[in-house]
């Protein structure tokens, strides 16, 4: 409201409206939580001048959308007591009492105009202190606070307005100056202050209550007056001003609101407590809330006013005490009842009277105006509710009405609820008239909530069920005394009491329905049910939806806000399956097919919709049959078709005498009884006739209303709702009336669709009768193979109740479906007119099918039977043409099939049938029933376990298979021991050079074969069978035809005969096994047999034959070692090899006839090869025939020994029992038993003592066999079994090889070529001992000695150039040996050239160092081809050299010499006299006194330097230990020094040898001496104690639980706190990201210690549960857990070994050279690495340390070549060397891990897709911060540990030979992490040493276990435990410091030159020693 004495606001009106509505209101209560208001509308009214109260509506989505509504107390149109004005002359209005009725503004201003302080002192002030003090509350003055005038709390607010005009006049008083009118304008300033001061409180907390704003009247002069240019600058504080106060005044009045509700309802149990009162005050809140937009609020006051409401009419005490304050009936629904009673009474008088005219009431007396009840339903202005609830005079059902009105008109306005399909020239529709009319703007652009809609239609269907007994309780109250008297008086009317009352109900919910139909309707539904239904008739439908169709009711647009509201909880979905919904999308009758929704809700609103179509639908068709004459019997049918679609509705059983066409009787004419008094016309109108009716419901007579019809509608409406049982009700509505109305087509589509249906639901009742017409349908159209399917629908229903437990509802349903039975002959007499056999699942029509597990032997012939039991469920019996069975082997590797079938045509009885069916062809092996089929005629019941049952027949569902679980038991089959047989095994002989050959044994047992079609097929990929080359030694005439590929045919053969067949093979692969199948066609007396066996044979040979070969000059030794291929001993009984023209061959004889072999004990024999050509022309060339020689093996191998001896025991004690038809079984399941039951041991044993100890009956898995025979035999067979064993517990091998078990194994020798052979010796020179007797050699002894070299060609072949004289040798040669055994002196080192056969000598010192008996010192020797023609020529320089390859017979490998002390007396001086304490030598003397005999000892340089050694003219390059000589003639005559010896003149001068070389200790790296481990693993394993290796499942999972508990709630934690909102600053929330990342790092690595527990098994007892857990934990990881696994255990078994280990191998000295591009003798000259490389190194290492070695194999061994399977061929570590740990490939692994590793890649894509969605939906920057940094911290403990675990400069590594278990398993060192390694890593870091030992304990006892084992690994325990954390962290940087390369340890020999420490080249610790120069090159 506002004041404006001077007239100013139509001149500020424009700027006022531009700057409203007002925006962004916050209404903070301190008694409800912070709501927000988008934006506010508001109306000014002048003071004096308004009706209506301000409107305040907000709106939180478009600013564009505006609303005007009543204020918070703003009251109907009508109120008590309210007086209306009219225009001028206004009568002012009285204030009424109750505050919910009253209407005052929330805001009153007064507008001031004026420019100077003196008008306002003397005019302006006195006027505001008036204005002030009438519009001031008693709350804002001293005046008594009156309670009552709260609920009407306002705000006042002055606005000084400055105009334009004002500013110039200024101007013009101060002479127009742009400097007076700016002084003009401080003038009104001055002004504002000056009423601020006056009118404003003087307390800090004084409200604002001056505004100052400018109007600019006309813009383009702004710069002349001088006024403000930014016009809003005012008015932005006036709004903010605005909005404070308004909220102020409205907070006030909720306020008060809540206390007086608050008080009211606590005096509820006050006698004269009136609801309705209660009502309107609580209604007046709730309206307020409207006011301001608080639509939820307001919806929430008047749900608690509806519970009230009820709570009051059905409480037993309250309803007395409230009674009066409600009316018994409504009156204008009153009326019209008794305008219809009225009208029937006159109507029945006039009967009686037999008069029609007189009596009757026209039209014109009130029925002809029909307005439907309920059809305004939503208009609460239809009658003043509010004014009748206040003068309680309104009954329960308005009351009701009313508060469902307000609460729908409240979802509309949430649901932001528009209609764009209305007249786009209306911007707003109204709901309602008069004062609560409620305007709203329409806004297109905005989505409606289109689950609200569905709440509305909810609700409104539980209020129709509750209203509808109200107004029917109402109505009954409301009937006149008199028409119950004269219904007592008239009985024969009585009942048209109650029919009127039921049609004005009906008709009330009829147009209800319709009312919300209209008001939920949306453009986008609308859309799709009318392409919907224009589908179902496309030629009757119009090309839009007309008005007709679903009109929408009128109403304002309100102000729309997101609904927080809480909705019911939808329905579950009904049980459809995926056929049926296919189903229903493939109709042609009608073509629904339900589209995708693009909105959200329209599903919920559509099924809501429906539910409200389909109650108005049963509303018209109760109202036909009670108010209608018109007999249809198809609406009965029709509703008997339908199922329950709610708890509360019943279905009628079918009734078949009612099955009578619609046009039987005509149309009938409607009963206007019952008629008139309907109040809808829709459904009056639809009642009046049957086609009118027939228009309605969807009835074929006239479609030119399809469109509005219910059925059509409700049917779209439920398939876009996706309530596919209410459509299938619907549809069999349609259905029935389609068929009764011979509409055979529509009805056939439609009933195929409902059978499925009727199936699913499992109503038989009705489904019989649906069949029946879909039946009856097809047969009209002549669709044959349609019938036959749903004839066997039929019967399978039949069959399927037959099978009912009680037999009273089996007769009764036999009896009512006596009709049916036809269905049996005619489907089977009308299939065999069809082309093709139609299928059928055989389980739907019997019952018990039971397939005998246990197979019967003909006797005189070949094949089998069993019987098949089958109950037939079928009415009557038939003839079954054929029964046939099919089995397949359980095994899925060796697949093979058996069918068995009837001979002759069987009668199959209603009820149980046997029928016994035969198989002529044999399998061995275990099978399960996979098919039965049973044909009659033309139809196949067929049951098939290999696919899902056939149950597609008009979608039914899947029957339970019966047959499957009765037949589970596998069928055991196998031959008698008079059938025919084959066998299939190597051939016994075999010769490596030529192709290897299968043997085929066929035994045709009883048979007399006329002829045998064999067919040989290969089970292994790259095996090749060459049948074409098939052989029958000694019997190639009974070959009959091999021209086919696989395929050849014998014949004929007599009774028990055995025909060999020999067949070549070739394999393309390495294969271990080859797998094979044999297919037997034979004929015996015109009858057709098949046998079929599957062949698996390991063609590894049994025998080794490994050779080694020797030269020796003359000859060639050549030693063969005959060896086990596998763990089965073995016989040698004879070998030979054979001389040719070539070589003359000795071979070591046996020893005795018979030798036996074993793995670890292999067969040598030596063979003396000699030429027996001249040496000169050398070995004839390699590919001829006489260079190969052959050696001949003859064997028994245990394994066919044991077989043999074994079957032959077991079968020959069959043969004298009555089981012998079981040998061939029994037979070859013993051999199998026993030997999988033989370990190598025992194998051995049996081989030494020739005799098999059998076991118990017990101990074999009989029963696995025995299962498979009759119970009756079983019993016999295991009782017989039991004494056999009792009998036989030894098997003897005879002693003499049992010819079945000998074989042959042929190898071809070649002579390998060998160009040069150089012999090579030292010969010590003579000396003298005292009188010349020989004596042995002394230490330090000078010893003269000469190298003498001879070659020879005489093993080089034919085409060698050597031998053609085209070449000379050019032989280098080199004395080495080691120093701490042989000092050497002389021409240790010498090249020179000389031809074949030639012999040179050079001269050599030889000093011993200790005394013993000591090996002479080795020689190398090197080998080049030089062209004969550059050495004549003289230009030797550039003569191409070839290598070649020579062997060397070193004479003295094996000799070896004396060496005695050379002391032979010492003086010790041990008296006090002596200068020193202790012992003094004085004086020793040598033993052994001795001289040269040619020269002394002084011309020893002499001797070293003389040229008569020189082999040649030209000595190239020799070499001597001595000092050079003086008198050397030139520098070529000069001796060089050789590097790698020790000078005598040295060794001379000092006499004193480092004690490093000398003793040759093994030295670590910081110089401690080691020594090798000496324990074994069986006394760590002794030490530790029992409780130790104990693993507990549940323990485990406790951690894994533990570590992913922690993961998650840091995840949970850090993802909740360290957010923008609680850490503003970005630098602080990357700090704790940071922190983060570290955390689940650990908690991470955690994790993987857990995997890695379960790897070794260690996690718990179970190895499925560990590798479960593992595989998960890893996958989670990007881990390969089974890849990992593998290559880890691999580690585990070679920790240490430098060709084997799988982690952080170190690098030997030449790697590391190699690396860092220099020589390794280079290395002790380089410089140190600086650190910053250190750090860097290290740092990378850290980072792609753990994916390099997954993705590169980095740090494990490079010897992949060695890999037993070849897979390491030409593969090595690095990128695209194909060594990594995903590829099953991969060197790393063996073929039978390829499964496991492909799992493991699984985990890896399964984690992968996990981690690629979270990036997808959350963001790739927070899948980095979550799992990838945490990821990286994982991955760098993992190195760290593993790095750090291995890698110390104390521990050793080894070469292969010095290498064992124990000793790599001590290489390892223990260190300390703290908390963080003991809990978080589980004790990883601080008990390595002792996993490696035993892996398997957990690490929970790995403490206790690591004390155990201290004492017995003694000083080879390592652990570094100082420092804790961050001594773990500096052992980091000490081991990449001083660990860079290993190498031995200088002066060590024997197995301690292959253990190898680490060394630098930063000078830290041992330095590493130093190597020689390569050799220079040659020079002239």
């Amino acid at each position: 409201e506002y004041t404006d004495p001077s007239s100013i606001y139509p001149v500020i009106s424009d700027d006022l409206k531009r700057h409203l509505p007002l925006r962004n209101l916050y209404w903070n209560s301190p008694r409800r939580p912070l709501r927000s208001i988008a934006f506010l509308h508001i109306d000014l009214v002048e003071a004096g001048s308004y009706k209506h109260a301000p409107a305040l509506v907000e709106n939180n989505d478009s600013p564009a959308q505006i609303a005007t509504e009543e204020p918070l107390d703003h009251g109907p149109s009508s109120h008590l007591g309210q007086q209306r004005t009219s225009g001028a002359g206004a009568i002012k209005e009285r204030r009424h009492q109750i505050p919910g009725l009253r209407q005052t503004p929330y805001l009153k201003l007064f507008f001031l105009r004026c420019s100077d302080l003196e008008s306002y002192r003397a005019t302006h002030r006195a006027r505001i202190r008036e204005w002030v003090k009438d519009n001031t509350l008693p709350s804002q003055s001293t005046a008594a606070v009156n309670a009552q005038e709260f609920h009407d709390a306002f705000e006042w607010l002055i606005v000084h307005v400055v105009l334009p005009d004002d500013g110039r006049s200024i101007s013009r008083a101060s002479n127009a100056s742009r400097s007076d009118a700016r002084d003009g304008h401080r003038s009104s300033s001055v002004v504002t202050d000056k009423v601020r001061a006056d009118f404003n409180g003087n307390s800090k907390t004084a409200v604002d209550r001056v505004a100052h704003v400018q109007v600019q009247r006309n813009p383009e002069h702004s710069v002349a007056t001088g006024l403000d240019q930014d016009p809003s600058s005012g008015w932005s504080e006036f709004m903010l001003k605005a909005k404070s106060l308004i909220l102020s005044s409205f907070d006030l009045r909720v306020a008060h609101y809540e206390e007086d509700i608050k008080e009211r309802h606590a005096q509820r149990n006050i006698p004269g407590w009136n609801f309705n009162t209660f009502f309107v005050l609580k209604e007046g809140l709730a309206r307020g809330f409207e006011s301001v937009g608080l639509v939820e609020d307001a919806l929430t006051g008047y749900q608690e006013l509806a519970a009230g409401l009820n709570s009051i009419i059905e409480g037993g005490a309250n309803r007395g005490q409230q009674g009066d304050h409600f009316r018994d009936y409504t009156d204008d629904i009153a009326a019209e009842l008794k305008r219809a009673l009225q009208f029937d009474l006159v109507q029945s008088l006039d009967r009686a009277n037999g008069s029609s005219a007189s009596t009757t009431i026209s039209d014109d007396q009130g029925l002809q105006d029909l307005i439907a009840p309920g059809s305004n339903i939503l208009d609460t202005d239809r009658k003043p509710f509010r004014e009748l609830i206040l003068a309680n005079n309104i009954s329960v059902f308005d009351f009701h009405c009313y508060l469902f009105a307000r609460e729908v008109s409240l979802l509309l306005r949430l649901a932001n609820f528009s209609d764009p399909a209305r007249d786009e020239s209306s911007t707003s529709t109204n709901i309602g008239s008069g004062s609560s009319t409620i305007t709203q703007k329409v806004t297109k652009s905005e989505p409606q909530d289109l689950l609200l809609l569905s709440e509305i239609c909810r609700r409104a269907l539980d209020f129709f069920a509750s209203a509808a007994r109200l107004l029917r309780d109402d109505l009954r109250s409301s009937i006149d005394p008199l028409s119950r008297v004269y219904a007592s008086a008239h009985p024969s009317t009585s009942s048209g009491l109650e029919t009127p009352i039921e049609n004005l109900v009906a008709s009330w919910t009829y147009s209800a329905c319709q009312c919300i139909l209209n008001a939920t309707d949306v453009p986008s539904l609308r859309g799709q049910l009318h392409t919907l239904r224009q589908n179902i008739e496309p030629s009757q439908a119009t090309s839009s939806c007309t008005q007709d169709d679903v009109s929408l009711l009128s109403r304002e647009e309100l102000p729309r806000r997101t609904s927080s509201l809480p909705m019911r909880a939808q329905e579950p979905p009904n049980p459809f399956t995926s056929n049926t919904v296919t189903a229903f999308s493939s109709l042609n009758a009608i073509k629904v097919l339900p589209p995708n929704s693009p909105q959200t809700g329209t599903r919920d609103l559509a099924a809501q919709r429906a539910e409200l179509v389909t109650l108005k639908r049963r509303i018209l068709t109760g109202v036909v049959r009670r108010s209608s004459n018109m007999k249809m019997e198809w609406i009965n049918l029709a509703g008997s078709l339908s199922f329950k679609t709610s708890d509360t509705e019943d279905v009628a059983l079918h009734d078949r005498s009612s099955l009578k066409h619609v046009r039987e009787n005509g149309a009938r004419q409607p009963n206007d009884h019952g008629v008139k008094s309907l109040r809808d016309e829709d459904l009056k109108q639809s009642c009046l006739s049957e086609d009118a009716f027939c228009k309605a419901y969807e009835v074929p007579v006239s479609l030119s209303s399809a469109l509005k019809s219910l059925t059509v509608t409700a049917l779209a409406l439920d398939l876009v709702g996706e309530k596919r049982r209410s459509a299938a009700s619907v549809m069999a509505d349609l259905a029935a009336i389609r068929y009764h109305a011979k509409d055979y087509n529509s009805a056939a589509y439609l009933f195929s669709q409902l059978a499925s249906f009727y199936y699913n639901s499992d109503w038989a009742r009705l489904e019989f009768p649906v069949l029946d017409m879909y039946a009856l349908s097809l047969r009209h159209l002549d669709s044959k193979q349609d019938f036959i399917w749903v004839g066997l629908q039929i019967l399978a229903k039949i069959a399927h109740r037959s099978q009912s437990p009680f037999r009273l509802a089996q007769q009764l349903l036999l009896h009512d479906l006596g009709g049916f039975v036809h269905y049996l002959k005619g489907t089977l007499e009308m299939s065999k007119s069809l082309r093709h056999p139609l299928s059928t699942p055989l389980n739907k029509y019997f019952g018990d099918v039971f397939l005998d597990p246990y197979i019967n032997h003909f006797g005189g012939r070949d094949g089998f039977y069993v019987y098949l039991k089958l109950q037939s469920l079928m009415p009557e019996p038939f003839e079954a043409h054929q029964i046939m069975v099919k089995l397949v082997s359980v095994d899925y590797e060796q697949r093979c099939s058996i069918r068995l079938s009837t001979e002759a045509v069987q009668l199959l009885r209603r009820g149980p049938n046997q029928v016994l069916i035969r198989s002529t062809m044999t399998c061995t092996g275990w099978y399960r029933l996979e098919r039965i089929e049973v044909q009659a005629a033309n139809i196949r019941f067929v049951y098939d376990t290999a696919a899902p049952s056939d149950n597609a027949f008009l979608g039914a569902p899947p029957i339970r298979d019966h047959i499957n679980e009765a037949n589970s038991t596998p069928i055991l089959v196998w031959p008698d021991d008079k059938a025919l047989e084959a066998c299939l095994s190597l051939h016994p002989s075999t010769h490596l050079g030529q192709p290897r050959l299968l043997k085929i044994t066929i035994s045709s047992g009883r048979n007399e074969i006329s002829r045998a079609n064999i067919s040989l097929r290969a089970c292994s990929a790259g095996l090749r069978l060459h049948t074409a080359e098939a052989e029958i030694p000694h019997g190639n005439d009974l070959i009959l035809d091999k021209s086919q590929s696989g395929h050849f045919s014998i014949g004929p053969l007599g009774t028990a005969a055995k025909v060999p067949i020999q067949v070549p093979y070739s394999v393309e692969s390495d294969l271990a096994v080859i797998k094979m199948k044999i297919h037997i066609h034979y004929t015996v007396a015109d009858k057709e047999y098949l046998y079929v066996c599957h062949g698996e044979l390991p063609v590894q040979l049994q025998l080794s034959v490994n050779v080694q070969d020797s030269f020796q000059g003359q000859a060639l030794f050549s030693n063969f070692r005959i060896g086990t291929a596998n763990s089965s001993p073995a016989r040698i009984s004879n070998y030979s090899m054979d001389s040719t023209e070539v070589y003359r061959v000795s071979l070591s004889p046996m020893s005795v006839n018979e030798v036996d072999i074993f793995a670890s004990q292999p067969l040598s024999l030596i063979a003396k090869i000699n030429r027996g050509a001249s040496e000169i022309q050398g070995p004839p060339a390699k590919t001829a025939p006489e260079s190969v020689l052959t050696l001949r093996i003859r064997y028994a191998s245990l394994g066919r020994e044991l077989d043999t001896a074994a079957e032959d025991a077991l079968v020959h004690s069959l043969h004298e029992s009555h089981f012998c038809d079981l040998s061939r079984l029994l037979g070859d399941a013993f051999t199998k038993m026993l030997r999988s039951k033989l370990s190598t041991q025992e194998l051995e044993s049996i081989a030494l003592s020739r005799e098999i100890q059998v076991a118990a009956f017990e101990d074999y898995e009989w029963e696995v066999v025995l299962v498979g025979l009759h119970p009756d035999r079983r019993a016999g067979i295991q009782q017989w079994l039991r004494k056999w064993h009792a009998r036989h517990s030894t098997i003897k091998l005879p002693q003499v090889i049992d010819a079945r078990a000998v074989a042959d194994l042929v190898v071809p020798v070649e002579i390998p070529p060998m160009p040069v052979v150089v012999t090579a010796r030292i010969d010590i020179l003579g000396y003298i001992i005292g009188s010349g007797e020989a004596h042995p050699a002394a230490v330090n002894q000078t010893l003269l000695a000469e190298v003498t070299m001879k070659s020879s060609c005489r093993w080089a072949q034919k085409s060698d150039d050597i031998l053609n004289n085209n070449v000379i040798l050019d032989i280098k040669y080199e004395v080495q040996a080691s120093p701490d055994v042989w000092l050497l002196g002389g021409q240790l080192k010498a090249r020179y050239r000389t031809e074949a056969g030639n012999t040179h000598k050079f001269p050599i010192i030889l000093l011993a160092q200790r005394t013993g008996r000591l090996q002479y010192p080795s020689i190398m020797v090197q080998i080049e081809h030089v062209q004969n023609a550059g050495i004549e020529s003289g230009i030797t320089n550039r003569v191409p050299k070839i290598m070649a390859a020579s062997e060397v017979d070193y004479l003295n490998r094996e000799e070896s010499i004396l060496i005695v002390p050379n002391l032979r007396s010492s003086t010790v001086n041990l008296g006090s006299d002596s200068a020193c304490d202790g012992a003094r030598l004085v004086e020793s003397r040598n033993s052994i006194q001795h001289r040269w005999k040619t020269n002394s000892i002084t011309n020893m340089s002499a001797v070293t330097t003389r040229r008569s050694f020189v082999p040649t003219a030209e000595n190239l390059d020799s070499t001597s230990s001595s000092t050079n000589n003086s008198n050397a003639a030139s520098p070529q005559d000069t001796p060089q020094q050789s590097p790698s010896s020790t000078s005598l003149s040295s060794l001379e001068s000092s006499g004193v040898v480092d004690v490093k070389n000398v003793n040759g200790k093994l030295l670590d790296t910081y110089g401690n001496e080691f020594q090798l481990p000496d324990f074994t693993v069986k006394q760590i394993r002794d030490a530790i104690p029992a409780r130790c290796f104990q693993r507990s499942g549940a323990k485990g999972l406790g951690y894994v639980a533990r570590d992913i508990a922690s993961l998650a709630i840091t995840f949970y934690l850090f993802h909740t706190l360290v957010t923008p909102e609680k850490v503003p600053l970005k630098l602080n929330r990357a700090v704790l990201w940071v922190v983060y990342s570290f955390i689940q790092g650990l908690f991470g690595t955690g994790l993987w210690v857990l995997a890695h527990e379960c790897g070794h098994q260690s996690f718990s007892p179970s190895k499925t549960l560990n590798d479960t857990v593992g595989w998960f934990c890893h996958s989670a990881l990007l881990v390969p857990y089974f890849s990992w696994k593998i290559s880890h255990g691999k580690h585990h078994k070679a920790t240490g070994h430098l060709e084997r280990d799988m982690v952080f191998v170190p690098k030997t000295r030449n790697e590391y050279a190699s690396k860092i591009g220099y020589y390794a003798h280079e290395l002790t000259e380089l410089m140190e690495e600086t650190p910053l490389v250190t750090a860097g190194t290290m740092i990378g290492q850290q980072l792609a340390g753990w994916p390099l070695y997954l993705i590169a194999n980095v740090t494990g061994h490079d010897y992949h070549g060695r890999q037993s399977e070849g897979r390491g061929k030409g593969k090595q570590n690095g990128f695209g060397g194909g060594v990594n740990h995903f590829d099953p490939s991969s060197p790393l692994y063996e073929a039978k891990d390829g499964k496991l590793i492909l799992l493991s890649d699984l985990g890896l894509a399964i984690t992968g897709l996990v981690l690629f969605l979270v990036g997808h939906n959350f963001g790739w920057t927070n899948l980095v911060v979550w799992y990838f940094s945490p990821y990286l911290w994982v991955n760098h403990w993992l190195v760290a540990i593993t790095f750090l675990q291995h890698t110390d400069p104390t521990l050793p590594h080894y070469q292969a030979e010095s290498w064992n278990f124990a000793r790599g398993a001590a290489a390892t060192i223990d260190r300390e992490f703290g908390f963080i390694g003991r809990h978080l890593f589980h004790g990883i870091i601080e008990t390595h040493v002792l996993h490696h030992f035993v892996s398997t304990i957990p690490f929970y006892n790995a403490d206790e276990a690591t004390k155990a084992i201290k004492p017995v690994m003694g000083q080879h325990y390592r652990s570094n435990v100082e420092g804790g954390p961050i001594g773990f962290l500096k052992s980091m940087w000490r081991s990449a410091r001083m660990c860079h390369w290993i190498e031995p340890c200088e002066g060590v020999e024997g197995e301690k030159k292959g253990v190898l420490f680490f060394r630098n080249r930063n000078g830290l610790g041992v330095p590493p020693h130093k190597m020689p120069d390569p050799p220079r090159a040659i020079r002239n």
